[in-house]
């Protein structure tokens, strides 16, 4: 969607305010939740990597770096028992950290592509939106992040094996815009494993107390993720 911002000057300080363009569409449903969606979702990710081949920010807004990203501190909230999470998020940072930054792989990316961040137009357009954790980074993390969220989607009713269903179908679609970034994907698990990290934190951060019955299903679902990947990834 389109923006756009003005400084406003007052007392000596400024301030800037931004207007945004209103999307008309609706979420994604139960019957475009397939294997054709899961293409469009593919196409439009690597129509953004292909598009950022080419962005060069304006001065003084440049884009942070993904190890720089304000969400990456919510492993903060992680609960400190025999699971010994923090220690994990920290491991799986430094993986992250010492992947290499090939220019090829790596530059502009949305960092929260999931169905809450996008709608469907009535002309059958698929509009993302919220690009607040914009930054630069791996564009294997976009991609991971993308199959995460789509893992935890409630439309999802099988999550473990799902990426079998969902990977191919995103690849069709990201190949029409770009090369697929073969020697990046093994590091899908780790990448996967940091967000499921993230995820987890933020919902000790947003439900710090008790919870309700459906906020307790859906940290059972994040728990449930996180317990596969470390078999995946045998830690």
């Amino acid at each position: 969607h389109s923006a756009h911002a003005q400084q406003i000057d007052f007392d000596d300080e400024h301030f800037t305010a931004t207007v945004l363009e209103k999307i008309i569409g609706e979420p994604v449903n139960e019957a475009q939740w397939n294997e054709p969606h899961f293409e469009r979702i593919g196409q439009l990710t690597g129509f953004l990597h292909r598009i950022g081949e080419a962005y060069v920010a304006p001065s003084g807004r440049e884009l942070t770096e993904w190890d720089h990203v304000p969400e990456n501190c919510l492993s903060t909230h992680l609960p400190d028992d025999q699971r010994q999470l923090p220690q994990l998020s920290t491991q799986a940072f430094d993986y992250m950290t010492a992947m290499k930054r090939h220019d090829q792989s790596y530059g502009p990316i949305h960092y929260d592509i999931h169905a809450g961040n996008y709608l469907i137009t009535a002309d059958d357009r698929l509009v993302l939106f919220d690009f607040e954790n914009s930054c630069r980074g791996h564009h294997i993390n976009d991609i991971a992040v993308a199959l995460y969220y789509a893992m935890l989607h409630q439309l999802t009713t099988e999550p473990d094996g799902f990426d079998e269903t969902f990977m191919p179908a995103f690849w069709i679609g990201y190949q029409r815009e770009r090369e697929i970034p073969e020697r990046e994907i093994e590091h899908i698990p780790w990448l996967l494993l940091n967000r499921a990290l993230i995820v987890y934190g933020y919902l000790f951060k947003i439900w710090p107390d008790e919870q309700d019955e459906t906020q307790q299903a859906f940290v059972q679902r994040v728990e449930d993720g996180i317990e596969r990947l470390r078999a995946v990834l045998n830690i």
